[in-house]
C-alpha cells in the first residue's frame, strides 16, 4: 500500500480558494475514480498549503487513472481555473507503507487531524534505522491507541522515511500528543537514534481534512 500526497501552496482570497479546492477534489473523484481527500495545512508548513491525498493499492492502476485526467476537459478546465491562486509548483510524494502499528488503517472522516513525521536516514544506517522506526511506530500506537503507518518515500531525498498518524479530531490529537510527550519511554527511544538520521532532516506536519 502507498500513500500519495499532492501539496499545493495557494495565495489569494481564501473565500474563493476554499470552494475551488473542494470543487477540484470532487472533479478528481468523478473523472479518475480515485477516492482523493483534501487536507488543509495547520502547522509545520507554509500557510495556504493544501494536500490532495489518497491511498494507493496498485501503482499501475493509479498511473492509468492519473493519465486519464490529463486528457479530461473537466479536469483541465478546473486546473486552468485555479492558476491564479497557485503560488508555487505542486509537489507530489508517495510513501510506501511497509509497517502498520495498531488497528488496520481506516479512511479518515472530514475534521480528522493527521500528523506526519519525516526524517532522512544517514548513509550506512539503513538496517538499524528501519528497525528503530518500526519500533517507534509500535511504541506510539501502544501509548495512544492510534494506528501508525510507517514507510520510506518512493522518490525525493534518498533515505527519507515517514510516520503517519491520524486522529478523528483535534481533541484526540492533542490528548495523544500529550500522552507521548509525558511518557519517558518515548524519550528513551529517541535517545537511541545517535547518528541514524541526517542532522536537521526531521520535520513534523499537521493538517486537517476538509473534504
Amino acid at each position: 500500500m502507498f500513500l500519495f500526497n499532492r501539496s499545493v501552496l495557494y495565495r489569494g482570497d481564501i473565500r474563493k480558494i476554499r470552494p475551488y479546492t473542494e470543487s477540484m477534489t470532487h472533479v478528481v473523484r468523478e473523472v479518475s475514480g480515485i477516492p482523493i481527500s483534501l487536507w488543509a495545512g495547520m502547522f509545520g508548513g507554509p500557510i495556504g498549503t493544501v494536500v490532495y491525498s489518497a491511498l494507493v493499492h496498485d501503482r499501475a492502476e493509479f498511473d492509468g487513472q492519473m493519465s486519464a485526467m490529463g486528457t479530461d476537459v473537466r479536469f483541465l478546465d478546473k486546473v486552468a481555473e485555479g492558476l491564479e491562486f497557485v503560488a508555487t509548483p505542486p509537489e507530489d510524494t508517495m510513501i510506501s507503507v511497509m509497517h502498520t502499528a495498531g488497528a488496520e488503517y481506516q479512511r479518515a472522516d472530514v475534521g480528522a487531524i493527521v500528523l506526519q513525521n519525516r526524517a532522512q536516514i544517514a548513509g550506512g544506517h539503513a538496517a538499524e534505522a528501519f528497525r528503530w522506526c518500526t519500533e517507534v511506530a509500535d511504541l506510539i500506537s501502544s501509548m495512544t491507541g492510534a494506528t501508525v503507518m510507517f514507510g520510506p518515500t518512493t522518490a525525493g531525498p534518498f533515505g527519507e522515511v515517514a510516520w503517519v498518524t491520524t486522529s478523528p479530531d483535534m481533541a484526540t490529537y492533542a490528548s495523544r500528543d500529550e500522552l507521548v510527550n509525558k511518557d519517558p519511554r518515548y524519550f528513551e527511544k529517541l535517545g537511541e537514534m545517535e547518528d541514524m538520521f541526517l542532522p536537521g532532516s526531521g520535520m513534523r506536519y499537521v493538517a486537517r481534512r476538509i473534504a
